[in-house]
């Protein structure tokens, strides 16, 4: 199986409670070239330089730029025009917005990866309890560290970004919010 490639044009809003793009989703990325003229003096300092020729000029500005040409602070904006458009068909990762957390052996501070846990949320999310009346503040509630994929990828269908089979393969794990109580 070929890793999917991951698109860093957009990514999936994690706060906005909106479900992610559609599979095979579409958008155009046009890329515009702008022309701007900037302006420099040729400070001669009277070594006697003068120049007959545009060709003369050119040379001179293209070897010595540096030194006895000065850049004015204005610049002009000549025009805009699109060089490229692009249509780009992506998907969002198949666990995208899924609450992943890395082995719990990893929360052990003497644990080499433990580094890895530090850029985590810092807040923590609870596991799916077993039924009946239990309190967020119990102790014996299930608390870890996560991320969420927030990911498209190329491509017309859903596959796992490489971030989160990478996870996979290190141990990592889905876990599941803690189900608000129905009201009775």
């Amino acid at each position: 199986m070929d890793e999917a490639q991951i698109m860093n044009e957009i990514s999936i809003s994690e706060y906005g409670h909106k479900d992610p793009d559609a599979a095979g989703s579409v958008l155009f990325k046009v890329a515009v070239k702008e022309t701007v003229t900037h302006h420099y003096l040729a400070k001669l300092n009277g070594e006697g330089k003068r120049f007959k020729t545009a060709k003369q000029v050119r040379a001179d500005f293209e070897e010595y730029y540096t030194d006895g040409w000065h850049k004015q602070d204005c610049s002009d904006f000549d025009n805009e025009r699109i060089s490229k458009v692009e249509k780009v068909v992506y998907s969002p990762c198949s666990l995208a917005l899924q609450y992943l957390t890395p082995p719990q052996e990893w929360l052990d501070k003497e644990h080499p990866k433990h580094e890895r846990t530090r850029y985590l949320n810092q807040s923590t999310m609870f596991d799916e309890q077993p039924a009946g009346r239990v309190s967020v503040f119990n102790k014996d509630a299930i608390r870890r560290r996560y991320v969420r994929c927030t990911n498209y990828i190329h491509g017309k269908t859903s596959q796992i970004c490489p971030h989160c089979l990478r996870r996979i393969k290190e141990g990592w794990s889905i876990i599941h919010p803690l189900k608000k109580e129905e009201s009775e």
